[in-house]
């Protein structure tokens, strides 16, 4: 069961880091400039201005 939860997290990390690159490559706007900021968050990565 183990090995099936670390997939998952791996699984949504790509989603979040896409999700991450195409916002601040600005393909991408969010709604919800929180977000941007809790998927670095997650990510362990550094904020920019960059806001969706």
């Amino acid at each position: 069961m183990e090995n099936k939860a670390k997939e998952f997290v791996g699984a949504w990390c790509k989603v979040l880091r896409r999700i991450v690159t195409d916002v601040e490559a600005g393909s991408v706007e969010l709604a919800d400039g929180g977000f941007l900021v809790r998927a670095k968050a997650l990510l362990g990565t550094t904020t920019t201005g960059a806001t969706g």
